[in-house]
């Protein structure tokens, strides 16, 4: 039997990382898969642009290539320099994410070059071979895509970085028996610092110790103060950054984040999640993964009052019970093999099929 290597094609991400959060978020998604891509025998590339000098630092650090584009993001120009990047290094798949990204970018691109877009939004025209969107919210009705195109979606998508992956998962408690602790550890993050600040505020006074390990800026005065003042009520408040994320994640007892928040990460831990929407335009997922049992439901808290805030979290941090089911559902949705799920739909469709030699 003869077996032909399919793996070591060059990969080129295009993503926009020049909103703070969004950007970082986005980085983030693409090192992921393309650090599955390198382990499996893969070439990675990234085409960034001139103002993108904190994800070039990233990338560099990983070991990854940089491709320098000068136009402006999401131009024809831009998709001219990409399209030169991919001829040059005989790339097979470029992977694109950011909204700026046009469907005339995106068109011109998939002409060329077989294009996959990451998408965390929805409900516009992506008229590329590949659509991966691993919301849990995620539907086919939300895209005007080519009648060629593939859909990646849902949580079975979603990806979870290869670090993480190596900790041994953390060990729950069978059925509905909860054992006497006498502390525990709440992981609590937002998409917007503000956001951060209104659910420490909403924090009920401890009943046990309790450690907060909060992801967010340490320039937000607002945030800041709501540090303290959970101080003053009792909690033990850590500030980490995303470097030392997967250090702390995993010694994580619940969580209590927004919806566009390490879903992904969190999920494949099974820990316990009280997901808040901001908005009444970013409930969807969170209204879905409160149908598939994965968490609690509320409000918009753009909808929501402090005192009814409060309630929700004095509930989810009460029943633990309840939260052990969260935990044990949503781990069955997330097994942190999406990456190599969405290579393995991108291999199959630029690479030749292999022949199998039989000895006669």
């Amino acid at each position: 039997m003869s077996h032909t290597n399919t793996t070591d094609h060059l990969l080129i991400f295009r993503v926009d990382t020049r909103e703070k959060e969004k950007g970082a978020r986005a980085l983030e998604r693409c090192l992921i898969l393309a650090e599955a891509h390198v382990a499996r025998g893969g070439q990675v590339a990234f085409a960034l642009g001139e103002a993108q000098g904190a994800a070039s630092e990233v990338i560099a650090a990983r070991g990854f290539r940089r491709i320098p584009i000068t136009a402006s993001v999401g131009s024809k120009e831009d998709s001219e320099q990409l399209l030169r990047a991919v001829s040059d290094g005989g790339a097979k798949a470029v992977v694109v994410e950011g909204r700026k990204f046009a469907s005339d970018y995106l068109k011109a691109l998939a002409s060329k070059v077989y294009t996959a877009v990451i998408e965390q939004g929805g409900e516009r025209v992506l008229p590329v071979q590949l659509i991966i969107n691993s919301s849990f919210s995620a539907d086919e009705h939300f895209y005007t895509c080519r009648a060629d195109s593939r859909l990646l979606l849902g949580p079975k998508f979603k990806l979870v970085r290869q670090d993480l992956r190596a900790w041994p998962k953390p060990e729950q408690p069978s059925g509905d028996v909860v054992e006497e602790v006498n502390s525990e550890r709440v992981f609590v993050t937002s998409s917007d610092d503000h956001t951060s600040a209104r659910i420490l505020d909403a924090m009920p006074s401890p009943s046990k110790t309790t450690i907060i390990t909060l992801l967010g800026s340490r320039s937000c005065s607002d945030l800041d103060q709501s540090a303290r003042a959970a101080c003053a009520r009792g909690y033990i408040v850590e500030q980490i950054s995303r470097s030392t994320l997967t250090d702390c994640l995993p010694f994580c007892d619940l969580a209590i984040v927004t919806n566009e928040s390490f879903s992904g990460q969190i999920g494949y831990l099974g820990i316990p999640t009280l997901c808040l929407s901001k908005d009444r335009d970013s409930s969807r997922e969170v209204h879905r993964m409160a149908e598939e049992g994965a968490n609690m439901h509320t409000p918009p808290l753009s909808e929501t009052n402090h005192q009814e805030l409060t309630q929700a979290i004095r509930d989810f941090l009460v029943d633990e019970p309840q939260r052990k089911r969260f935990g044990k559902r949503i781990e069955s949705m997330i097994d942190g093999n999406g990456a190599n799920r969405i290579l393995g739909c991108i291999e199959q469709a630029v690479m030749p099929r292999l022949h199998v030699l039989k000895a006669a």
